[in-house]
């Protein structure tokens, strides 16, 4: 679309209504970009120049979420003392972005759920999510490679089993907002992910 939604989980503001109420004329962009820019603020003129409706412009802003959110996280897999260390290490250094951008789940969150209900959204929801399913696969090779193990299961399982487990933590922690056991939970789940390696 041309602009730049940076950081996209404060690019929209909504209504009471939720996204269903979202305008074009709603939106906003933050002055500094994902690598601490200034940048100008468009005029609105821009937005209706850039998007033509609330679904181009929804597209686009969970696009740009979820490829922020990867880029985030491509890089931090830490590799420690064997994979139970290396896979501790990594969903801890996931989970502390979560924490350092408490904005940014919920508004992923009702993105997705507004895109599995319109229809002319079709096929977001599923990128967003094979591109996390690629994060979390490419991270287990990673460890493997890195460790000298291989995976007793294969490797897309073990890929959907992070997204899914992490998202319900992720989900858990919005209600409750008690990150020590967000992390345990997640701890748990690196020791028993571990087992799966030989």
């Amino acid at each position: 679309a041309g602009v730049q939604l940076a950081p996209v989980w404060t690019a929209v503001e909504r209504g009471h209504h939720g996204l269903d109420g979202t305008e074009v004329r709603l939106v906003r962009l933050s002055p500094v970009d994902v690598h601490g820019d200034v940048r100008a603020v468009p005029s609105l003129a821009a937005f209706h120049y850039c998007f033509t409706s609330k679904q181009e412009l929804l597209t686009e802003l969970t696009e740009q979420t979820v490829a922020a959110l990867v880029e985030a996280q491509a890089g931090r897999v830490h590799i420690r003392d064997g994979v139970q260390g290396s896979l501790r290490a990594t969903l801890r250094e996931y989970w502390a972005t979560v924490e350092a951008e408490p904005d940014r789940e919920p508004v992923l969150m009702a993105l997705t759920q507004h895109a599995l209900n319109e229809p002319t959204l079709e096929g977001v929801t599923q990128k967003q999510y094979a591109a996390y399913h690629r994060t979390a696969r490419t991270t287990l090779e990673t460890i493997a490679d890195a460790c000298g193990v291989e995976w007793s299961v294969p490797v897309e399982q073990l890929a959907r089993m992070i997204v899914v487990v992490t998202d319900g933590v992720t989900l858990a922690w919005l209600v409750d907002r008690d990150g020590a056991a967000a992390r345990t939970a997640l701890d748990a789940f690196s020791d028993q992910l571990a087992t799966y390696a030989r």
